[in-house]
């Protein structure tokens, strides 16, 4: 599976999201054939350049358009009408709609009954959205990972007044990504880029793991004293999965919480990616009765995990250690049964099994079958339960 991990450093911005992709190797004639297709009038023109930012090369990219305002209808119609891959309107729509109601959450926009973008709907912004989902097409990219993004300070004037850095729209995508405080007095991280980013990506406090077969630099259009205004994306396959790898485990005693509190903590734990959270009973000093909640969860997911824990209870610190995990050849598949097809998880101590699916051909290790498939089986067929999980032991 090809992976992009887009370190921003120094803040994002479409433009500079596509010279990344083009300085990674995207070709130029792919990008202009790609935005032809938007059918747009009058024809627009586009322009790369090689660019220095603070003694670092990378890849700028603009463009040059009448300056006509759209509203959001006409701007998703463009793409709609448009030549470009199913995959391609597809993703481009779905940062459009983000893009919207981020606006709409901030600034109530609406006119006659359209919802207009504040500051945003020009043909550049269709550009910047539909050019950097066809680089991710060219470049074959599965799965996009992003850094944590610098909030900077300042202003940014627009035909409403002056606003605070960054613009309200762009804050509004950042939720649930993480942030991390910048010095500067300069908008880092614009709407446009906030939103493709967020959109098609997924946060990682580190990079994720990958053999690098490439990586770009997207010039932003401003020089930062003493920093390179640069985005950068690393391209390249991720590490295969094997039989062990590293988790974190998370872990406080709590004897102040309802158990309404705990049971939704789990929830919304589990929710959040946690790989496993229980609640165990435990005699807590002065003989109190308590709970010892505990999460087993991914290395990039460890600072997710203790804001909802901290959020959701009275905890005043929580334990980190890493664990090393044991785990088997892991498969899903589907094997049928009297009462029907059930899904199953598949597991083998000696890695896959020969034949495809593994609980067709040979005896797999373990074999697990879904809770909710024998359930609804079993109220199917009017049957104990365990009439269907005996089919597996």
């Amino acid at each position: 599976m090809k992976i992009a991990y887009f370190d921003c450093f120094s803040g994002a911005s479409g433009d500079m999201i596509i010279g990344a992709l083009l300085d990674a190797g995207m070709p130029f004639p792919a990008l202009q054939k790609s935005l032809k297709k938007l059918h747009l009038k009058p024809t627009i023109k586009i322009r790369r350049s090689k660019t220095e930012r603070c003694g670092l090369m990378g890849t700028g990219f603009s463009l040059a358009a009448a300056d006509k305002h759209l509203s959001y209808n006409q701007m998703t119609s463009i793409i709609k009408r448009s030549a470009l891959s199913s995959r391609i309107k597809s993703d481009s729509l779905k940062i459009m709609a983000r893009l919207m109601a981020a606006e709409k959450r901030v600034h109530h926009g609406s006119h006659k009954g359209i919802i207009e973008f504040a500051e945003l709907g020009s043909i550049d912004t269709i550009v910047d959205i539909t050019g950097a989902v066809s680089g991710m097409e060219s470049l074959g990219i599965d799965k996009i990972y992003l850094s944590p993004l610098p909030l900077s300070g300042g202003t940014i004037k627009n035909h409403h007044g002056i606003y605070p850095v960054p613009g309200p729209a762009a804050m509004e995508l950042l939720k649930g990504f993480e942030v991390f405080r910048s010095p500067l007095q300069s908008e880092l991280v614009t709407p446009t880029g906030a939103a493709i980013l967020t959109t098609l990506g997924r946060p990682a406090e580190r990079m994720p793991n990958m053999k690098i077969e490439r990586a770009g630099y997207g010039a932003g259009t401003t020089e930062i004293p003493n920093q390179p205004n640069m985005l950068r994306v690393l391209i390249g396959e991720a590490a295969p999965k094997t039989d062990s790898d590293t988790a974190w485990v998370l872990e406080t005693n709590i004897d102040n919480a309802t158990g309404q509190v705990i049971g939704y903590l789990m929830e919304r734990l589990l929710a959040a990616g946690a790989l496993d959270a229980v609640a165990i009973p435990v005699q807590m000093k002065k003989s109190r009765p308590g709970t010892l909640v505990q999460v087993l969860c991914d290395p990039d997911n460890v600072n997710r995990m203790e804001r909802i824990i901290f959020a959701e209870t009275p905890t005043l610190g929580i334990r980190r250690y890493q664990v090393q995990r044991t785990k088997l050849y892991r498969e899903a598949g589907s094997i049928k049964t009297p009462y029907g097809p059930i899904r199953c998880k598949v597991g083998s101590l000696d890695g896959k099994p020969a034949g495809s699916p593994a609980l067709m051909r040979g005896k797999p290790t373990l074999l697990v079958p879904e809770y909710e498939d024998c359930r609804k089986a079993a109220q199917k067929h009017k049957v104990p339960l365990r009439a269907i999980l005996s089919i597996f032991q």
